[in-house]
């Protein structure tokens, strides 16, 4: 299996100096995700301003078949 985790920052939230910080802010929900809940569902990926920008997947066999996380 292969989990990926996928977000666009182009937008506000990642701006200047607040990119380190937004990129670890969304690293630790999806951390805290996991650790709750398992790998059994589909996460979009927020930004601090409720934007939706990417999500994290889990696909099986190398990628071969696709499976949302």
């Amino acid at each position: 299996m292969q989990v990926t985790v996928t977000f666009d920052t182009d937008n506000e939230a990642f701006e200047g100096n607040k990119l380190s910080g937004e990129v670890a802010r969304i690293l630790r929900n999806l951390s805290d995700q996991v650790w709750s809940r398992g790998l059994g569902f589909h996460s979009f990926v927020n930004d601090s301003n409720g934007n939706i920008v990417g999500e994290m997947v889990l696909r099986e066999n190398g990628g071969k078949k696709g499976a949302t996380v």
